[in-house]
C-alpha cells in the first residue's frame, strides 16, 4: 500500500466492481475516459476485468485510490510499460463526482509518479487526454506534464471532433520539480 497527502494506493478488489459499473453509470466520466463509450459496463464484466487485473503483472499494475479514511474513490494504473527504454503510461479517474476538485487526483497523480520514477526506475511517464477534458489538462500543466502530441480530430463525442493530447514527464524534470517542492 502506497499513501501521500490524502490517498492511498490498494490493489484492487472484486468488491471494487460495484461502485466502479456505478460510477461508469455517468455519461460525463465515461466521456471524459474513453471519449464516450456508448454503454455502461456490467458487473460480470467488470469483475472479470479485476481478476485479471488484481496484482502486480510485468508491464502494468492497477491500484484503487482510497481516502485515508478508507472510501474508495477511484482507479489509477501504469501501463505500457517498455523495461528497455524505461517508459510507461498512466491513467486513472476518480469515479466518485463529489471526490473530483477537492486535490485527491493531485496527490494521487504525484504517487503514481513516485512509483513510476523512485521505485520502477523509469525516464518518461506519459499519458493521453483529450482536448475538452480542461480541468485534467490544467492539472497536468500544473503538475509538470508537457505536451508532446496532437492527435488531431481524434475522437469524435457530443456531435463534434475533438483533439487526443499526448503529455509526459522526463526523469530529469521528475527529479527537479521534487526538489524544488522540497525546498519550499
Amino acid at each position: 500500500m502506497y499513501q501521500n497527502g490524502r490517498v492511498r494506493l490498494r490493489d484492487l478488489r472484486i468488491e471494487d466492481a460495484n461502485s466502479v459499473v456505478q460510477w461508469f453509470d455517468d455519461a460525463t466520466l465515461r466521456r471524459q475516459i474513453h471519449g464516450g463509450a456508448p454503454a455502461p459496463i456490467g458487473l460480470e464484466t467488470e469483475q472479470e476485468w479485476i481478476r485479471q487485473h488484481m496484482g502486480p503483472m510485468e508491464d502494468q499494475q492497477h491500484y484503487a485510490i482510497e481516502t485515508m479514511e478508507g472510501e474508495f474513490i477511484g482507479v489509477c494504473s501504469y501501463s505500457d510499460v517498455c523495461w528497455r527504454n524505461r517508459n510507461c503510461k498512466v491513467g486513472w479517474f476518480l469515479g466518485a463526482a463529489n471526490m473530483r476538485g477537492r486535490g485527491y487526483g493531485t496527490d494521487m497523480i504525484r504517487l503514481l509518479l513516485n512509483i513510476c520514477f523512485e521505485e520502477l526506475g523509469m525516464h518518461k511517464v506519459s499519458l493521453d487526454v483529450f482536448s475538452y477534458n480542461e480541468g485534467a489538462i490544467r492539472l497536468y500543466e500544473r503538475l509538470g506534464f508537457v505536451r508532446e502530441a496532437t492527435k488531431r480530430e481524434h475522437v469524435f463525442t457530443q456531435g463534434k471532433y475533438w483533439d487526443e493530447y499526448t503529455y509526459s514527464m522526463l526523469e530529469g524534470e521528475y527529479r527537479r520539480r521534487n526538489a524544488g517542492e522540497a525546498e519550499t
